[in-house]
């Protein structure tokens, strides 16, 4: 998990600070409110680990310009290649997490329409959808994990998950977004699927979404036997398989 933790903000930082001092019993100052450590201790921490600091992120479609670059892709590379070479993974123990979300309004399709017409219309449920998340994981040899869904709302009814894939689970969230908590969720859900154990070890593939990096997660993943290997940052729309397969056929 070499990389795990790049591209974190000083929030995020905080909040993983506040984590460990919570789950080691270690008595801190920090607010049991707002779950965050001291904006010090963050500097301080940049003291110690001076192979890190602090950048100002560039707008995506740059940062994806710039930072899918050999140097980049490389590390990475690397990294799987000693994974592979340690553990001498199959295509069924390979897999990839990714998440989507998908509106309930689509976009209409071109249609026919006279010529000098200057608007033409198409019936939808409402011009602003509301955004749904939905979890997949699948492995390098084609087995599909049921997907997790995010509804946006406080309750998650029955009826949203009617026809829905056999062994799917949601869960509310009030943004309509995964965080860290649904992560873990996801990630035991994920577990209960997979199966994995020592004599059948899991390589997981996933992006360095904020939502993927806490102590839970990490402590989880190692316990059954899960290694967590995270792309670099801005790369997805390159090295994100479930980005450049399934979401991409799902969006059309």
């Amino acid at each position: 998990m070499q990389n795990l933790f790049y591209g974190l903000s000083l929030q995020d930082v905080r909040s993983i600070a506040y984590e460990l001092a919570v789950r080691n019993g270690v008595k801190h100052p920090f607010s049991d409110q707002r779950k965050l450590a001291g904006i010090d201790r963050a500097k301080s921490f940049m003291v110690r680990y001076p192979e890190f600091t602090l950048r100002k992120p560039e707008a995506t479609s740059i940062s994806r310009l710039t930072d899918f670059n050999k140097v980049q892709v490389k590390i990475f590379l690397d990294l799987l290649h000693t994974k592979m070479e340690t553990k001498k993974y199959a295509p069924k123990q390979i897999f990839n997490i990714d998440e989507s979300g998908i509106t309930t309004v689509q976009t209409p399709g071109k249609i026919l329409s006279h010529k000098g017409v200057k608007q033409v219309g198409r019936v939808v449920s409402a011009e602003r959808g509301i955004t749904t998340t939905v979890v997949c994981a699948m492995s390098a040899d084609g087995f599909y994990v049921p997907p997790m869904f995010v509804f946006k709302r406080k309750i998650v009814n029955d009826r949203l998950m009617k026809q829905c894939p056999p062994g799917s689970i949601a869960f509310p969230s009030v943004s309509g977004w995964i965080d860290c908590n649904l992560f873990v969720r996801y990630l035991k859900h994920f577990i209960k699927w997979v199966k994995p154990n020592d004599s059948n070890p899991v390589l997981l593939i996933i992006d360095g979404h904020s939502s993927h990096k806490s102590i839970e997660a990490v402590e989880l993943a190692r316990k059954h036997h899960v290694t967590m290997l995270t792309i670099p940052p801005h790369t997805s729309h390159r090295l994100q398989p479930l980005d450049l397969t399934f979401f991409q056929t799902l969006g059309h």
